[in-house]
């Protein structure tokens, strides 16, 4: 699975360019959106315990799927935030968008 995901170094780093331009924009909505970075640590090491401890893996599945649905529920809603600053028809692109994912 790690070997199919982009380097995490790469991700952080647009991450974090992207949350620095949104937070000249809207510094609120910027923190906000930094304080989601620190679930990918935790995903890792989270990931790790479980692939270690076949009897972590069995709670691990269920309660990776929860945490990726908070997650996801989380950044979705930024990601509407932002698309809502830029405009109205932006915004509603974006959401079709989600919605269908």
């Amino acid at each position: 699975m790690e070997a199919s995901l982009p380097d995490w170094r790469e991700l952080h780093r647009r991450y974090d360019e992207s949350v620095t331009f949104v937070s000249g924009v809207d510094p609120l909505l910027g923190f906000n959106l930094r304080s989601k970075d620190f679930i990918r640590p935790f995903f890792r090491s989270f990931h790790q315990l479980t692939s270690q401890h076949p009897q972590a893996a069995i709670v691990g599945q269920s309660v990776n799927e929860e945490l990726l649905s908070l997650t996801e529920s989380a950044l979705s809603e930024a990601i509407l935030r932002v698309s809502r600053r830029l405009s109205l028809l932006t915004w509603y692109r974006v959401r079709l968008i989600l919605r269908r994912n």
